[in-house]
């Protein structure tokens, strides 16, 4: 239809200049005369006027406008003149004897046809403009109204495909379903809940390839890519191409779907959630797929060679648990005996599933759901309970060798870590924290002999970096935990508080003001509360729907009185690490939410580090007042 209008246009200008411009003075008359012994035929336009010869005179009225005059000798033009007639005037020309013209009067010769296109094509348009608006707005309802007949048509036929794939596929009669639906697929490519039909059905036949195929399409129309390729090209990184170049014996991977990506640890790397499927297999793996260039930054394969071992170390522990991925693979560009890499990829399997779309992290899940989250955290405790009550082996060390035995990974780093920079004064025994003295963690981790109490703690290989961005959801509200780079033989409860101190940091910090900071220290008392069951009442502390359930649910029930001072030895060292974490990134970035974040986390750890050593006798000079929070 648009092409029609167009067309429409063109054709009317094009044919403007030999349409009359008609006024109220429209017909004019034309006189020709010729001198000539020959003779000649006249013809305006298609319009035969008359025949000349022996010097005769022609005379003929017509409407003003556009003439084409042509003079013609044996059927031969002879002479052609495109000239404009005029109104109010009386127009003569003469032809000389070899049949051209010679004289005009009151014409306006036109030599270029450009000029005539236009000119009269506008007289022709304000002329004509009622007509033509009405024309087009007449050609516009008529638009509308086909295109609305054509939706309606679409939609009905497509509804009515819908409809019978639904049946069929009640009657689990797949393959005349998917008929169905490709056909409605034919008549709209563009549906969104075509697509998602399609890959149900693919799902329930377990035809995964293709419901991978459908998933990337309902991707791209619902725009969910377009972050996902803008944060590939960040990094100038395409994961389909390397992952078709390494794929080896290892790793034969048939097709693959990168779903999201996940958030990046302290190491760099990338991750990402993907589907995969493999070479002779008909069924769809879930996996986390952790990627490391050398390029963005300098990472060696000692970091993904350290999680494979941690991931067996783990495997062979907790097996019994329904929580450890299935397999880990890790494929490289480069000998893996090299101290460098190219480039290196880690897939971790965790999930054998017909439906995964609804895989998500605990910390996402916690946002969407919260009380399927927090029955994680439940688990969770359960889980190292039993660990627990099946230990017969523990460890007799003194409170700092078990202290330092949690901090084993990163001593080295707190140690050198310039603290003087945000205002932690490494070398002083005690800290002043809103008018009360705490003893300075940072001046006792690097001292060799601060409390020489000794106690049994049970230990045992964990995760070592528990947090609910490590663990992912499933649709069947199971969980799995992923990233093993830290995994170690340690205190067994430093889990449940490294992932205490996590929440601490994602529900507390985010509504941490200079106003109500000091009220944020009653947390640890509760918490010391809970821990050894002398009380199970808490304060809301900034109203924070939830923090207090998860924190209740996390911390085991019925602890002796050596595992109640190793689980609170072990929140202090988490709370430490953070507090190092934050502070540390603050110093790269400068980022003052980091700083705000890392000192209300190292004021917290250090309010628990007094039930391991008490001030005495504390000297002014000893001491030093906390930065301030702003």
């Amino acid at each position: 239809m648009k092409k029609w209008l167009f067309l429409g246009l063109i054709l009317m200008i094009s044919c403007s200049h030999k349409i009359p411009i008609l006024d109220k003075t429209s017909m004019v008359s034309l006189t020709v005369s010729s001198v000539s012994n020959i003779t000649f035929t006249i013809k305006d336009g298609n319009e035969m006027i008359g025949t000349l010869g022996n010097s005769g005179i022609l005379n003929w009225e017509r409407k003003v406008g556009t003439m084409e005059l042509s003079i013609i000798v044996n059927d031969e033009i002879r002479e052609l003149l495109l000239i404009e007639i005029l109104p109010h005037k009386s127009h003569n020309i003469k032809i000389l004897d070899d049949g051209h013209f010679i004289e005009r009067t009151n014409f306006r010769k036109l030599d270029n046809n450009w000029k005539i296109f236009f000119k009269n094509g506008l007289k022709i348009m304000k002329l004509y403009k009622k007509q033509i608006i009405l024309s087009a707005i007449l050609f516009f309802i008529l638009l509308i109204t086909q295109k609305m007949l054509n939706f309606m048509l679409k939609k009905r036929k497509i509804d009515s495909l819908l409809l019978d794939a639904k049946q069929e596929r009640k009657k689990k009669n797949f393959s005349s379903a998917i008929t169905k639906l490709e056909c409605a697929k034919n008549i709209d490519s563009k549906n969104v809940e075509i697509w998602q039909k399609l890959e149900d059905v693919f799902q329930e036949s377990e035809n995964f390839e293709y419901a991978i195929i459908c998933r990337k399409k309902i991707e791209e129309l619902t725009k969910h890519c377009k972050m996902h390729k803008n944060r590939l090209d960040k990094v100038d990184l395409n994961i389909e191409q390397i992952i078709l170049r390494l794929n080896n014996e290892n790793l034969k991977i048939k097709n693959i779907n990168i779903i999201k990506k996940m958030k990046s640890g302290h190491s760099g790397a990338l991750v990402f959630l993907a589907e995969v499927i493999m070479q002779n297999e008909n069924f769809l793996h879930f996996a986390v797929l952790k990627i490391e260039q050398n390029n963005l930054k300098k990472i060696t394969n000692n970091n993904l060679l350290r999680e494979i071992n941690g991931y067996k170390l783990f495997r062979k522990y907790w097996q019994s648990e329904d929580v450890v991925p299935c397999k880990t693979v890790l494929i490289s560009d480069i000998n893996l005996t090299k101290p460098q890499m190219q480039t290196s990829l880690l897939f971790t399997f965790f999930a054998d599933k017909k439906n995964t779309k609804n895989v998500c992290t605990l910390q996402e899940n916690l946002e969407k759901e919260y009380q399927t989250g927090l029955a994680v955290f439940a688990e969770l405790r359960k889980m190292y309970e039993r660990k627990l009550n099946t230990l017969d082996c523990v460890k007799f060390k003194t409170t700092r060798e078990h202290f330092w035995h949690i901090l084993e990974l990163k001593i080295d780093e707190i140690q050198k870590f310039n603290w003087q920079k945000v205002g932690i004064k490494k070398r002083s025994r005690f800290i002043n924290i809103d008018g009360k003295l705490y003893p300075n963690i940072s001046f006792y981790v690097q001292e060799k002999k601060w409390n020489n109490d000794a106690f049994n703690l049970h230990y045992y290989p964990i995760q070592g970096d528990l947090n609910t961005e490590n663990i992912i959801q499933l649709p069947s509200k199971k969980f799995v935990l992923i990233d093993f780079e830290k995994t170690r033989e340690t205190i067994l409860f430093y889990d449940l508080t490294f992932l205490i101190s996590c929440v601490m940091q994602n529900f507390m910090l985010a509504k941490l003001s200079k106003k109500n900071h000091k009220s944020a220290f009653k947390i640890i008392p509760q918490i010391v509360d809970l821990v050894s069951g002398l009380s199970t009442k808490t304060e809301s502390t900034f109203h924070l729907n939830g923090f207090w359930e998860i924190i209740k649910e996390t911390i085991p029930q019925n602890l002796s009185q050596n595992s109640q001072k190793g689980f609170l030895l072990s929140l202090c060292a988490a709370l430490l690490l953070r507090s190092f974490y934050e502070l540390r990134d603050y110093q790269k970035k400068t980022d003052a939410e980091h700083l705000k974040n890392g000192l209300f986390l190292y004021a917290l750890s250090c309010q628990l580090f007094q039930h391991f050593i008490t001030p005495k006798n504390v000297r002014i000079s000893e001491s030093f007042d906390f930065p301030e929070i702003k």
